[in-house]
């Protein structure tokens, strides 16, 4: 087998292999590939701590989301049914577990394809009540076909929860079926990401004040900070506890993140919360914070064509062809979730965390190959003692493929130095 160089200038035969890569990810069985003991991990474990009825207590909503995919389906007749137990454990600083809540449930599915899926999931809630100080919280599901555990912990201060003035961080609340603590059909976004927006947002905001009047001071800014949207609200307090819910208006949420700042006043005293939101618009994956930017991240797929389209289009139109340059590589077109964007954009984060510096991980040439190619089967690091250069190669054995990266500087900017692939 003879291998010969490959100039950057015919780089783009290498660039069609990976689409074409991409093409054959989205055509796998997803339950065969995945290492099941693996994806046992990819739960999530959420908390969220708001004002308790008891002036020296705090409550704390804890969840956990096991995604389908995460667990293993066996054929039961003409259905698919998993079994799996849970727990969520609350334990104090010295790790002396103080309160547990425990599943032991079942999953049945009609679909084959809902079984892999990672935009199906089963969630379940504990509520823990607790006086201010360090806690840790605990999550375990067990696949019991399979027997794999997995396990997440969660490190919680509530210290700054003490005193009788206090303001809890706003919960932006999304929709999902059933009663999880915040009214009918309404849950906390994990990560304060939100999916699903009816004609308005609705946050969650709760504290301590004295009875009487208070005020809470609303502000929304885009990520670049312009103020999009602000709101005073004047309350009183019956008790030393208040909750209240605010709805922030649909129209105004032009974008994917927000930050929201809320302050607490009463008297002369103040208190201030702010937190970052993201709302995720259907067919779009929870890595992209910002079109513009996600548009930019596809040089390396789009075709001639769409790249004369995208150059002279304006912001509103640029969204619009982002949702359909994505549309047109949709594996599964019929669903809400798209696989392949989901699967790319993950490389994209991969990039920017792994290989950044003197510019964004997903430019450097490094980044480029993982984004098209994923992970290497093998890598290989090797000095040159003459040259004091640092050499990477990345063999990826199932495509006849080796790439040769290169520090020229010293500083861990590798560039592609000579890219091969195997002819007969």
């Amino acid at each position: 087998m003879e291998k010969r160089s490959v100039s950057l200038r015919t780089f783009d035969k290498i660039l069609l292999i990976g689409i074409l890569l991409f093409e054959v990810l989205s055509g796998i069985d997803s339950s065969s590939e995945r290492d099941q003991n693996m994806n046992i991990n990819r739960f999530s474990l959420a908390y969220f701590p708001v004002a308790h009825s008891s002036e020296d207590s705090i409550k704390i909503y804890t969840y956990l989301e096991i995604p389908y995919f995460a667990l293993q389906f066996v054929k039961d007749g003409k259905i698919f049914r998993s079994d799996y137990e849970a727990s969520i454990a609350l334990k104090n600083s010295e790790g002396l577990q103080v309160k547990r809540r425990f599943w032991q449930e079942s999953i049945r599915a009609k679909d084959y394809l809902v079984t892999v899926s990672q935009a199906v999931s089963v969630v379940l809630m504990s509520e823990f009540s607790v006086v201010p100080g360090n806690y840790l919280i605990n999550g375990e599901i067990v696949d019991l076909d399979t027997r794999h555990r997995g396990e997440k912990n969660a490190k919680v201060n509530l210290s700054g929860y003490a005193g009788k003035f206090v303001l809890f961080p706003p919960l932006a609340l999304t929709n999902r079926k059933g009663d999880w603590g915040f009214g009918p059909g309404k849950i906390p976004a994990f990560q304060n990401i939100v999916r699903e927006i009816d004609n308005e947002l609705q946050v969650f905001l709760s504290g301590r004040v004295k009875p009487g009047p208070y005020e809470l001071l609303l502000k929304l800014t885009s990520k670049d900070g312009e103020v999009i949207w602000k709101e005073t609200q004047s309350l009183t307090a019956e008790s030393h506890t208040f909750t209240h819910t605010v709805a922030i208006p649909k129209d105004v949420l032009k974008g994917i993140k927000f930050n929201l700042g809320v302050k607490l006043r009463q008297g002369g005293k103040r208190k201030e919360k702010q937190v970052t939101i993201k709302v995720v618009k259907p067919g779009i994956s929870d890595f992209i914070s910002d079109i513009g930017e996600a548009l930019k991240q596809m040089r390396y797929i789009l075709t001639n064509e769409e790249r004369a389209r995208l150059k002279n289009a304006n912001w509103k139109e640029r969204e619009k062809l982002f949702q359909e340059f994505w549309k047109k590589r949709d594996p599964t077109p019929s669903t809400l979730y798209n696989e392949l964007m989901e699967e790319y954009y993950k490389r994209v984060k991969y990039a920017n965390d792994r290989f950044s510096g003197f510019q964004p991980g997903w430019r450097t040439d490094m980044g480029m190959i993982y984004i098209l190619l994923g992970p290497p089967d093998d890598i290989e690091r090797t000095t040159m003692p003459r040259r004091s250069n640092t050499y990477e190669i990345w063999y990826y054995y199932r495509l006849n493929q080796s790439f040769v990266f290169v520090d020229e500087s010293g500083f861990g900017e590798f560039r592609l130095e000579t890219p091969f692939y195997g002819t007969p």
